[in-house]
């Protein structure tokens, strides 16, 4: 079993670009809710909405 990392901002990266933020999504290992997943649910809108931190 991997051990999760103390948080999910050294998986995110620094960019607004969707499919960017999808794959990085997919491959968070940021805290343990990864373990036990099947799929990740990145979430729905438009495209022009604003991405903030």
């Amino acid at each position: 079993m991997a051990t999760a990392a103390s948080g999910a901002a050294e998986f995110a990266p620094e960019t607004t670009d969707l499919d960017r933020l999808r794959a990085a999504a997919q491959s968070c290992r940021g805290c343990g809710l990864y373990e036990n997943a099947t799929q990740t649910v990145f979430g729905a809108g438009p495209v022009e909405a604003s991405v903030s931190s």
